[in-house]
């Protein structure tokens, strides 16, 4: 999924990654008009698929992964503009047949890559050590797949307050912050970021909100839907601040609703509304956090707003 609010908005592309390297580059406003049967985005090849896609400005930097543990990192602009029904050019050449690109993102100076093996290995490099290259090369090594490491399942860009979640192939779950994992060169082996079972492997990675953030509600004025639906509760409460300490099981409560809202209004085909709605259920949860927050201090009398404020459907 793709957060966009404003399908026409100007400047802003979609950049696309296939299986086998292919990289397409389409302007955003030539999604504005989708049908119920959908549009054509990209033409695959037969033996090809859709592996990544990301929102950009016309002005980023790509980094491509692949299996084997190469990468690529190269300027958006090496890609020119093409219509939705076009196959796209070739962004890294794969040199070896079972090779195929795993991710793609997008290469901020501030930020770190992020690369975690199958056997459960994993480390990070500042952007910086991927060269630029043009688009269409082998790129370099990004990961040693050795014995040890086994090949490249994730690549992932992170901030040091981020955490992940790794997956294995036998269903255990893991969850660790990105600060744990130290930063090192790019052409290393990588430490061991998950111990896995006998016969397992790891199947998924994927950033998730940080372990500081998830125990606490802040809802503040004017902030953009883009980023969570708090700025219609944030009005409500004329603008304060509130911070929710009411017992693990009220904020995992309200934590979990907001996070189902801000999905919903991201990820929503038609944003206003989706919008709308998830500014009226969030003026309400408001309300109830904020009752709750009173009632436990005590002041009973003000908080008595009646059912229909307190509810969360």
């Amino acid at each position: 999924y793709l957060a966009v609010r404003d399908l026409s908005e100007e400047g802003k592309h979609v950049f696309m990654v296939t299986r086998k390297g292919v990289v397409k580059k389409t302007a955003l406003k030539y999604f504005s008009n989708v049908r119920a049967i959908g549009i054509i985005a990209i033409e695959l090849d037969p033996d090809d698929q859709l592996i990544d896609v990301q929102i950009t400005s016309g002005k980023d930097n790509i980094l491509i992964a692949t299996h084997a543990g190469m990468a690529i990192r190269f300027p958006e602009k090496d890609v020119r503009s093409m219509g939705r029904k076009t196959r796209g050019v070739i962004g890294i050449k794969l040199a070896r047949k079972e090779d195929y690109v795993i991710g793609m993102s997008l290469a901020h100076d501030e930020r770190t890559v992020l690369s975690v093996s199958e056997n459960g290995y994993g480390k990070r490099t500042t952007v910086g050590e991927y060269r630029m290259q043009h688009r269409g090369g082998q790129g370099i090594i990004n990961m040693k797949t050795t014995e040890r490491n086994g090949k490249v399942v994730e690549m992932l860009t992170v901030d040091d307050e981020d955490d992940i979640v790794i997956v294995a192939t036998d269903g255990v779950v893991i969850r660790t912050p990105v600060r744990d994992i130290r930063a090192i060169g790019r052409n290393t082996q990588g430490v061991r970021i998950m111990r896995l079972d006998e016969g397992a492997k790891v199947s998924a990675v994927a950033r998730a909100v940080a372990e500081e953030q998830r125990h606490l509600i802040r809802l503040r004025r004017n902030e953009p839907l883009a980023h969570g639906v708090h700025a219609a509760a944030a009005q409500h409460l004329g603008g304060r601040r509130h911070r929710v300490h009411v017992g693990e099981d009220l904020v995992h409560r309200a934590q979990g609703r907001l996070r189902a809202l801000v999905d919903r209004t991201e990820r929503a085909a038609v944003p206003g509304t989706v919008a709308d709605h998830a500014d009226q259920q969030a003026v309400r949860l408001a309300r109830w956090a904020d009752g709750a927050l009173l009632e436990r201090r005590g002041r009973h009398a003000a908080v008595r707003r009646g059912a229909k404020d307190r509810s969360w459907s």
